[in-house]
């Protein structure tokens, strides 16, 4: 198994990290390759600024370039986070 994670700092402009982890989480059902998925709002006070953590549970290497490239992903990343993105990290490690 594999686990993607996504941490983003947004600007948080009329609550976009709400409406962000909202629409990535209903991914699960639209995208096969997801297994599990869950995101939220950092609560942490050594967040860095990074204000929005995503998990995605993929079983192969194959399944994250199938999940990254898929058109309901992309829409989301285009549409809604890539206008208020400032930065992100993303980390894919096996379990």
């Amino acid at each position: 198994m594999i686990e993607h994670l996504v941490f983003l700092k947004i600007r948080d402009e009329a609550g976009a990290v709400e409406t962000i982890a909202n629409a990535l989480v209903s991914l699960k059902g639209r995208v096969p390759a997801i297994k599990d998925i869950s995101c939220g709002r950092n609560v942490s006070d050594r967040s860095k600024g990074f204000n929005l953590g995503l998990r995605v549970l993929l079983e192969t290497e194959a399944d994250i370039e199938a999940y990254r490239v898929h058109p309901e992903h992309m829409k989301i990343l285009n549409e809604m986070i890539k206008p208020v993105m400032e930065d992100m990290i993303v980390i894919d490690y096996t379990r």
